[in-house]
């Protein structure tokens, strides 16, 4: 965005391993207010993964994904939603402008997990993920991309 002249701040408040639940329990400490928009990536691999461990039962993990963004809607953030292809109504129907799932084109060789079952990419994915979502963020802002 930078390289397009839009003057922008970034902070990524992702914590890896993190739940819906979390997400929600930490969303106004995150996200400050005079956010414009929020990059919500859906965890539902870590929500099915620990709803299992949950001493309190599964995770509610549609009903969380429609709270955390209609609490962002209410505040006026636009919210570009990633995650699998099953939340994208659940996304939209609460307002969300919803940008496919993160690893979406990124080659195999540019994710790498540090242990069984995560994945996290290399420079290479990042680079190639921030690609693919900058035309949603630059919608989100109301800017032609």
């Amino acid at each position: 965005m930078r390289k397009r002249g839009i003057n922008v701040a970034v902070s990524n408040q992702g914590i890896s391993g993190d739940t819906t639940a979390g997400m929600l329990n930490r969303l106004d400490s995150a996200v400050p207010d005079g956010t414009r928009v929020v990059i919500f990536d859906s965890p539902a691999a870590n929500d099915g993964n620990n709803g299992k461990k949950a001493h309190s039962g599964v995770i509610d993990h549609d009903g969380n994904v429609r709270t955390i963004i209609e609490r962002l809607r209410a505040r006026g953030i636009a919210v570009v939603a990633l995650g699998p292809a099953t939340d994208a109504p659940i996304a939209e129907s609460a307002g969300a402008s919803y940008c496919g799932r993160l690893y979406q084109g990124v080659a195999q060789e540019d994710l790498a997990g540090p242990r069984a079952g995560m994945i996290h990419p290399n420079p290479k994915g990042h680079a190639a993920i921030a690609a693919r979502i900058l035309p949603c963020a630059m919608r989100a802002l109301g800017k032609k991309g």
